[in-house]
Order: C-alpha cells, then structure tokens, then sequence
C-alpha cells in the first residue's frame, strides 16, 4: 500500500549530508576561515521594513572554544568544550538577554535510559548566567559529547510546486544558515544523535530539530526526546499565584506536530510546554511554580524502533522572540514567520464551493468562475461528491470533469471528511486509551488512520490525486491528535507511539500534496506541513443569522482572525443559499433579489484580501449579478499583491459606527491600502488618523482615493496622515498608498499607474508578457509589442526597466495606430511609432560578433527615432545618417540595474531624460497620436513604475 511506502520510508531513511565539517581529537576545531563575531546591538533599520541587511552566518570569537550563530537580529552563542552548550540566547534588537542558565541542549530516552545530549553542570544560581563562571562548568559524565560540527545553507524540509499566484518574494527554501553537530556517547557508542540548527535571514527566529542514527547492528527505539531546552528570564516575578495563570517569556513557539486547533497555541499544545525549572532555586515565588524553562517534546511518545542503518528524526521547532509587547507588532512578526518557513500560505485562490456534484451543476460553476474570472472550484460538503468511490466510472466522469475546468482555465477540487466520524468496522476507529473501546476522544469517534481502513483511505488519496486532475482538496477533520490503544502492525505498537504514526500518516501526505501543486484548506493548523488555509475564526452557525448581522460577523472574523494569520491563511464563508437554517433571511438566492447584500460580502472579504466559500448553486443569475461579481474579482486581481499583504488593525466591525482596516508591505510600489465600511444608514464624513509606519513611508504619502490621481500627505512625527473620508450610506471606500514621485510633489494632478488591466496582448505569445507583482516580465520572444488599452496625444511617461542579460534590446512606442497592430503577427514588429530605446551597453559586443562591423548608428544611452511609415526631424547629435537622436550623455546602467526613464511628447514633439537628465529627443513626429507600446525584441527584460500622464 502507498501508505505503508510513505510512512516507512520516513522511519528509515538514509543519513546523507554534503556538508562542511571539522573535528581534531575528539573536539570540534574552529576554522580560521569563520569570520570573527562582532556583537551589534539593536538595529540600523527596522526589519519589519527592510531585512535585507540582517544575513544569517556562523562566527567564531576570540575564544577557541566558542562559536557564534547570528543575523544581527538574534544570536545563539555555543560553548564546544569541554561539551556542547548554549551559553547564550540573545535579542539583540532590546539588547536583553533570554537565556538565564545552561541546560542539555536536547534529551533522548533510548531504550527506557535517559540521556542528555551535551550541556554543562555547575551553574551556582539559575535566575541569571554570570560569563564568570562559564569556565568553571563541568561536563555531565552520563551526557552525549560532542564530536563534530556542520553548517551550510538551509535545504527544503518539503518541496513546493509553486503553481498558482503566491507571495514570490518569499524565498524556499529559507535563506539562512544550517548548522548541525554531532554528539556520541562512550557506552552506546553505535548511536550519533544530531542536533540541527537553522537561523533565518531577516527574521529573529530559528529552527531545532534532531536526528538519532542507528549505526549499529540491532535496532534500537527512541522511547521519546526534548529537542529544545531553554532556561529563559522569566516573563515577571510573582511572589504567589493565587491561582491566576502567570505570564511566559516573551517568545512565540510552535512545531510542525500541530493538529487539532485554528490557533498555534491549542495546535501545539502536545509538543511546546512551559513548565517550572527545577534548577532555579533563587526565584522570588515561594513554591518556584514560575513557568521559565521551555521544553518542546511529545507528552507521548513518539516510541518509534530505528533499524540498523537507519536514522529517525524528529518534528522541528520555530522560535521566534519578539522584539516588543505591542499586539499589532508581534502579529506583524508571527506572520512574517509563517511567510518564511511556510510561503505557500501566501497562496490565495479566489473559489467557488459548488452545492451540487452533478454534471450540469459543475459545469455551470465552472462556466461562470471562468466567466467572471473565479480561479477554483471545489464540490463541496454535502454536494453528492465522494471521494472514497474508486469505481472506474465514477474517477473516469471525475477526470472529464477535471479536464473541462482545465480547458477554462480553472482549477477543480473535492471535499473529504477523515476525522469526526463512525466507520465500520468498529475496530478501525481509534480506541480510547482509558476505556479500551471507540469513542470518548476529541471529535468523539475518528478512524484510526493506521488501521487497515486508514491505509485504504490514504490510499484512495494518493491514487486519486495522481490521476484525475483534481488540485484542491479540502480535508474536513483532519488528525485531530487522538490516541490510540489498539496494535496495529506493520505501522503501530501501541497507545505510546500512535500519535506519531498517525500524525506522520497525514502529514507526509499533506507533504506530497504540496510537491504535487495540490491545495490544501484544512480545518486544523497543518500549515508548518504543506496546509494552504483554516477557517479564518468564524462560528457556522452564524451564517444562519438574517443577512445584515452576518456583514458584520464577516469583517469581525476578519479583524480577529489576522492577528495571527495572513489574510491568505484563512477562508471566510457566503452562504448563497440555505445553511445551518435561517431560512429566506439568511440566505442570498435569488441573487439579484439581493445584489446589495451579495455586493457588500463579496467587497468585505475581497478588499481585506480573504477568499471565501461562495457556496451555491451558481455565483449569478442575472447579467447585473455578474457584471458586479466581475467587477470585485477584476478589482482584487488589479491589487491583489497589496490586499494579500499584512493587516494593520484599525476599528473592529460594530454597527455603530465605521470600521477600517489598512494593508501594508513597503517592498511593494503599492505600499499599503486603506479601506473603509460605513455600515450606517447615513453618509460619514470625518478625519481619519491613518498609520503609515508599517508602509515604510518616512516623509510623505500619495493617497489615490479609490485610484484617482494622487493628494500628497505630510506624515506627522508619528507617522500618521490626517486623512480627511467621506463613505456613503451602507457602503465602503478605498484609498491606494503609494510613494509619492517628485513630479507629484510638485503637481500630484492627473497621473495614472498603468497596470495589467491598462495594457492588451497584441502578436506575445501567453507568456511573452507576465505581470509578476507590481513588475512586468517580458521573456522577449517572439518579437513583437504589447500596447494601452487608450490611445495618447499629448502626455509624460515614466518607467523603469532593466535587462536581465548582457546585450539586451527593448523599447517604448510611442504614437502608434491601430492599422500597424491589427493584423501584426509573431515575431514582427509595427511599421509605425516613435521608438525611445533601450539597448543594453553588451548590444555593442553582439553587434561586432555578429557582423564583423563597429556599431557606429546606435547608441546603448536611449537613442529616439521614427519606426517604419512614421516621421522625425532628430535633435542633434544625431546618428550618422541622421535618422536618430544621439544622447548628448552617456546615462544608462548595464543589465541587471534598473534605469528609469521620464518622456514628454507634445505636439509631436518627444524628449527623453535618462536617470533625471535629459538625453535626447525629436520634433514633427507624424503620425503624433496613438498607442503606447512596449517591445519584446529576444531578450528577457523588467518594467515597473509605469505612469503616464495625459497632458492638453
């Protein structure tokens, strides 16, 4: 069975590194080659704003015995004699101190002994760790001593295929460094046990995890283990209790052995615990209960047998310390965690959930997402879809089903319920441990998933998935962490290792989901293991309440459920028809009867960048429903990159009064974006104190109200804006942020950003022109252009570009007329226009290679001349024979670097400045009205910036 394949080879796998490493008698030997460690403390920018600078690496110190892993954020500092030992923990953002005491720096039970892996004993006081005693340490004779140490760069702990619209300027894997080392034990000497580090770049957080290799002859188990030990300064010094629950250090952790719960918190209850340190005698609570010593471990198990040759590996921990006590903050950074180590979280699919798994049913869906541009659609619970029916007929009409949401352009997927349910026979449900029968656990009944009904079910996914086309699936009760008491070979022992097995049955499958381009919303936090979406916070029952309350609920859920989850993170819910009652008062159908309601769900969810299950029969039924639907989704994809971005929270949803919610990602050209609901009867008008720190924005700000030409904004010293709203009766409104351009300071009238909706394919192949984010990718073949959508007189133009590869060749068009692109075909060009070119300084060299001649017509510094049928009378200098405008500067960057470009043509008259100085130009252009066109001329190039300003 697949299953078995899958969770076996886990438990056996090779134990293969390609790897630095250095090692002299027995101690680990620093190279010389490591850079010295130069401790900074605090920060030169913000790295919620730019982290760019703070880059992970491995460090020595003047101590021989000491290494260093840091990012300028955080830094873990190590002592590897006379063992391994974390001597310091430090946020070097507060400058303060996390670590109050050395512990081991993991332990393992290896066939019911416990041992230690590395640390020191000796420390006379736990509340703090004085450096002078660290050389007075003794090592613990029964501890794992340290051999050998390794580092590198991160590698992917799963593959992602990266096939729909994601957040791409998140790395995977990670960039970072890895660190590992290598710890044996005298009297079990066949065993290495691994300690694994990862620091991330431009984040204050790492990863730990272990490896226990069997490099002996008989097998042996690992009974359970604590990978992470850490001895913190505890969060607040209460002398007594009185039975409220004290406060733990300021550190965000959680583990990939997360299940049953929406929230890291409850998902990782089973694994990360604070709990009272023995050791720290000297607190100030009488009955030392001050939760202070972090232990990240299993309550149960995991009891896995490691055969010869074999290595087993734990689940990893994230730790993230934060860098301050305020909400909004620690959110930012909690997320920008998961936008690190998980980034497929970033993707964000806008889906129908489909009533009704009937062909006529489906193929409607499918026709009106295409149609209004929804991207997926998913046969959803208590549609007649099921999965678990492997009959040959019932895949062959699923595959043609698959096959016809392809040919539109729309993804497919199905709902399966695992957990929360009876199966028969009965002894494949999990058996409670405190009874010995089925029943009694956390959704009461649930299968056990190493049961030979759970082998088949898992079976049944893989096999589905691999061959019918479907993309998505949404696994109703996943793994809630039951445990299980029966035996149930080859995969399960017992009650103490069942709750790994079953944890690894699932979320190897969630892995190989992830590999195959498989999309994941999953009720529970499976995120650190390929999972793509939870519910963002909502009660399904309100959903039944009359439809102006559930507005309401719909942005509350929201505003709470972003604290801790991207908006990508969580689906919300619009029941377009009947669901969990309520009748006509809580449902949409008939959609037109209710477009206004319809309306404000779909602008609620859209413009705070959460997709919803739109679950009916159909998204409209009216040629007025559709035209509305249609106008939100082309609204959202024209500023998606901004509305998925992070969330600062402004007033929660009431009823009485507005409620507002700003986006915010200063990487982006759009750096934030401001939106408004007015859920009263009248019209608001008021000043709004908006804050723009998290834009990044430092001086000004250009607010495009609902994507008008720009007002600029002086921020005041706390970074907010003044910013006068107006929001009409029941309604919403929306202001774009943007960095504001030196021609807006001085007239911020009638410029306007052109976007992937602002251009028309014209003779590019369908991937020849690729909006990624705000930038515009051009693969340059086949030759040929890309125009507006208007046409243009008198106007200004800016854009940056650059090339990707030496001797690249592109351009601007300007005033070209329909009758040179109607019939252009591939790899041809237009007849008329006035080229504004940009040629890479290596042109030069092709040129020469190419004819055996010196380039002497051209320059690579934005010469301008007439294309085809057009006219020009150049400014001089001007080419040889006298057809181009020469650059009077030689302005141009080489590949690679961006140029920007300002072009003012008026009355037929063009000029050109080449990064801020004008270059170039030409009079009498004839014809002096028409498109602008952007060339692909065979070689890869970027655009950004695009503005274009029409002028009288």
């Amino acid at each position: 069975m697949l299953i078995k394949n899958h969770l076996l080879s886990f438990i056996a796998f090779p134990f293969l590194f390609v790897l630095l490493s250095s090692s002299v008698q027995g101690q680990p030997l620093i190279p010389d080659s490591l850079q010295l460690y130069e401790s900074h403390q605090g920060y030169n920018t913000d790295w919620l704003l730019d982290g760019s600078e703070y880059r992970a690496g491995l460090f020595r110190t003047n101590k021989q015995n000491e290494l260093v892993l840091s990012n300028g954020l955080i830094s873990r500092t190590f002592l590897l004699s006379p063992n391994g030992a974390t001597i310091g923990l430090d946020n070097l953002i507060t400058d303060a101190s996390v670590l109050r005491g050395v512990k081991p720096e993991s332990v393992v039970m290896i066939d019911s002994v416990r041992y230690a892996i590395g640390g020191l004993l000796g420390q006379p006081n736990y509340a703090y760790l004085n450096p002078s005693w660290i050389d007075s340490l003794q090592i613990d004779s029964t501890s794992f001593r340290l051999q050998n140490i390794h580092w590198s760069t991160p590698q992917p702990r799963m593959g992602w295929k990266r096939s729909r619209h994601h957040d791409t300027s998140s790395a995977w894997p990670p960039k970072g460094t890895y660190l590992r080392m290598d710890y044996t034990h005298p009297a079990i000497n066949d065993v290495q046990v691994s300690i694994h580090y990862e620091l991330y770049d431009g984040i204050p957080a790492y990863s730990k995890w272990l490896t226990v290799h069997n490099n002996g002859s008989l097998p042996i188990n690992v009974d359970t283990f604590t990978s992470e030990i850490i001895a913190a300064v505890e969060a607040a010094s209460w002398v007594e209790t009185r039975g409220v629950p004290m406060p733990t250090p300021n550190l965000h952790v959680e583990t990939d052995y997360s299940f049953g719960g929406m929230r890291p918190e409850n998902a990782s209850r089973l694994s990360v615990h604070w709990v009272e340190d023995p050791d720290f005698s000297t607190q100030v609570n009488y009955l030392r209960t001050t939760p202070a010593l972090l232990e990240v471990r299993p309550t149960v198990g995991p009891d896995q047998t490691v055969q010869p040759g074999s290595t087993f590996e734990t689940f990893r921990a994230f730790v993230l310390l934060y860098d301050s006590h305020d909400k909004e903050r620690k959110g930012l950074s909690q997320r920008r965690l998961y936008r690190t180590i998980s980034p497929w979280v970033t993707e964000n699919p806008i889906m129908m959930h489909v009533r009704f798994a009937d062909w006529e049913n489906v193929k409607r869906a499918i026709d009106q997402a295409a149609d209004v541009g929804f991207e997926m659609v998913i046969l959803t619970f208590g549609s007649g879809f099921d999965i678990e029916d492997d009959s040959p007929e019932y895949r062959e009409e699923m595959q043609r089903f698959a096959d016809y949401a392809k040919s539109k352009g729309v993804e497919l997927g199905g709902y399966s319920l695992l957990s929360s349910r009876r199966i028969e026979p009965d002894e494949d449900n999990t058996r409670n441990p405190e009874t010995g029968e089925p029943g009694g656990q956390i959704h009461n009944f649930s299968p056990a998933l190493a049961s030979p009904w759970g082998q088949a079910y898992f079976d049944n996914l893989y096999n589905f998935y691999s061959t019918s086309g479907f993309t998505l699936l949404e696994h109703d009760g996943s793994y809630p962490g039951d445990l299980d008491a029966a035996f149930r070979p080859p995969l399960q022992k017992g009650v103490h290792d069942s709750r790994w097995v079953q944890w690894r049955v699932i979320s190897d499958f969630y892995k190989w989901c992830l590999e195959q381009g498989i999309y994941l919303n999953v009720p529970d936090w499976y995120f650190l293991v390929g999972s793509t979406k939870v519910g963002m916070g909502y009660r399904e029952v309100n959903w039944s309440l009359p439809r102006a309350q559930q507005v309401i609920h719909t942005r509350q859920n929201i505003h709470d459920g972003t604290w801790s989850k991207t908006p990508s993170m969580g689906w919300m819910f619009v029941p377009l028809t009947e669901y969990h009652g309520g009748g006509a008062a809580a449902t949409i159908e008939p959609l037109d009867e209710h477009l206004d309601h319809y309306e404000k769900m779909i602008s609620s969810n859209m413009a705070m960048g959460v997709q919803s299950a739109y679950r009916g029969p159909r998204l409209y039924d009216t040629e007025r429903t559709r035209r509305m639907v249609k106008k939100w989704v082309d609204w959202y994809k024209s500023y998606r990159d901004i509305l998925e971005s992070d969330m600062i929270h402004g007033r929660r949803a009431d009823g009485k009064d507005i409620d507002w919610m700003l986006h915010v990602n200063p990487s982006l050209e759009d750096k934030g974006m401001l939106v408004v609901f007015n859920p009263l009867p009248e019209p608001v008008e008021r000043i709004l104190s908006v804050p723009l720190y998290y834009t990044g924005l430092e001086h000004r700000a250009a607010m495009h109200h609902e994507g008008a030409n720009p007002v600029i904004y002086s921020l005041n010293r706390d970074h907010t804006i003044d910013l006068p709203i107006y929001v009409p009766a029941n309604s919403m409104t929306w202001h774009l942020i943007t960095q504001p351009s030196s021609s807006d300071i001085h007239n911020s009238d009638g410029w306007q950003h052109l976007r992937q909706t602002d251009f028309a394919q014209v003779n590019g192949y369908e991937d020849t022109w690729q909006w990624r984010d705000s930038v515009l990718y051009s693969t340059g073949e086949p030759i040929g252009v890309m125009r507006t959508t208007k046409t243009y007189r008198n106007f200004e133009m800016e854009i940056q570009w650059r090339h990707l590869k030496s001797g690249g060749n592109s351009g601007v068009f300007a005033w070209v007329p329909m009758k040179a692109l109607e019939s252009l075909e591939p790899g041809e060009l237009p007849d008329y226009g006035i080229e504004i070119q940009m040629l890479d300084h290596g042109y030069k060299d092709l040129y020469r290679e190419r004819t055996g001649q010196e380039g002497d017509w051209f320059s690579t510094n934005g010469d301008i001349f007439p294309v085809g049928n057009s006219k020009l009378t150049p400014f001089p200098p001007t080419s040889p024979n006298g057809v181009r405008s020469f650059p009077s500067k030689e302005l141009s960057k080489g590949f690679g670097e961006w140029n920007h470009y300002y072009v003012r043509a008026i009355n037929g008259e063009v000029r050109l400045w080449v990064n801020g100085e004008e270059v170039s130009g030409g009079t009498g252009a004839v014809p002096a009205e028409g498109y602008l066109c952007l060339e692909a001329e065979g070689s890869p190039i970027e655009f950004k910036g695009i503005r274009v300003r029409e002028l009288p």
